[in-house]
């Protein structure tokens, strides 16, 4: 994947009669800009997936004892009544 710095490190060979200098130099600025800030946004969603994945681990923990504390609370009371 190339990067917002590959853009800014690029470098092209001077030839006779080639593309004008600064033309390529807006471009390459604008293209830079634009890839340094989509690769902000994608660090960003990524770290919002990390929190979203440790809250969905965190619920599903909080599932487990609920599921348990209920089955135990269920068999406790069935033993009460029994009695």
């Amino acid at each position: 994947m190339i990067t917002a710095k590959d853009i800014r490190n690029k470098r092209f060979e001077k030839a006779a009669f080639g593309y004008k200098q600064e033309e390529i130099d807006e471009f390459l600025a604008q293209l830079e800009s634009e890839i340094a800030e989509m690769e902000a946004e994608m660090a960003d969603s990524n770290n919002k997936i990390q929190i979203l994945a440790d809250k969905v681990r965190a619920f599903a923990q909080l599932r487990y004892f609920l599921v348990n504390f209920h089955a135990e609370v269920k068999l406790l009371l069935m033993k009460i009544a029994v009695r």
